[in-house]
């Protein structure tokens, strides 16, 4: 038995879905969920591999990338790429958008995100000074 024609939800012509073929149906994206699309994956994915699948700040197993420095560009990522860092999914989700150094001195951090704090702590401090210098000419930027 067949399934029987309904209108397509978008021009009304007889459909065995609930779109006709000139309108297929999206997939929808999470709610909340961040749309990563061009350089990012691709950065994210050189990462993870740099660092041998493994979390720089635990030692699990990496299955994301995370900006050391929340609030700088990709652009800066790309030109310095040793400030993002391969991490697992709880300690992605814990540092949040929090800053290195705050993260590692809470309670919250693994003792390796100490470890790669004072590794590369010369390049956040720079990539600090970009981003003041930056919110200084821009400043109506958030």
């Amino acid at each position: 038995m067949s399934t029987p024609l309904r209108p397509c939800g978008v021009c009304g012509t007889p459909a065995r879905g609930a779109r006709c073929a000139a309108h297929p149906a999206r997939a929808r994206q999470r709610r909340g969920a961040a749309k990563y699309t061009g350089a990012w994956p691709r950065l994210s994915t050189a990462v993870i591999q740099r660092d041998g699948h493994t979390c720089r700040y635990c030692g699990g197993v990496a299955t994301t990338a995370d900006h050391v420095v929340p609030g700088l560009p990709l652009s800066y990522l790309l030109a310095v790429p040793a400030l993002a860092v391969a991490t697992c999914r709880p300690c992605n989700s814990s540092k949040r958008d929090t800053d290195l150094v705050h993260w590692a001195a809470s309670s919250r951090a693994p003792a390796g995100a100490r470890t790669v704090l004072d590794e590369l702590r010369p390049l956040i401090d720079q990539a600090e000074q970009w981003l003041r210098q930056q919110a200084s000419v821009f400043p109506n930027r958030n």
